[in-house]
């Protein structure tokens, strides 16, 4: 995403217009201190807390999107449901993830597992190592 401008630091808006003018690297640093590894830290502790006490923690990775495709996206025919479940091999239990799906499908929703956008956030930490982490 960041060679669209939509990376860390967003310079372009998701219609591809400027957003922000060019920062320099001690800016960035400050942006990505300030912000980014801030939030970062806090999830991966509130995860540790969580795996600590319960042995398991349910992470839902909730996003939005355009029911058409926006300028900055690299596959501009991808299927477009209203609910969009991102999964990850390994953090994902296929139980969880049907149950979700059901569910949804149950209430009347259009649901597709990872289109048009895939996986779902899990701290570094665990990325991989950990699937006590599930995330959906």
């Amino acid at each position: 995403m960041s060679k669209v401008g939509m990376g860390v630091i967003y310079t372009k808006t998701s219609t591809q217009n400027a957003l922000r003018r060019k920062i320099s690297q001690k800016e960035r640093k400050a942006l990505l201190k300030s912000y980014y590894f801030t939030h970062h830290k806090a999830f991966y502790l509130a995860v540790k807390k969580l795996l600590a006490k319960h042995n398991k923690c349910l992470i839902i990775d909730c996003h939005s999107f355009s029911s058409f495709s926006q300028d900055y996206e690299l596959f501009k025919n991808a299927y477009r449901p209203q609910i969009c479940l991102g999964a990850d091999d390994f953090h994902t239990p296929k139980a969880l993830l049907e149950i979700a799906k059901n569910a949804f499908e149950s209430a009347g929703f259009e649901v597709a597992i990872n289109t048009p956008f895939t996986g779902s956030i899990v701290p570094l930490e665990y990325y991989g190592k950990d699937n006590r982490a599930f995330c959906l």
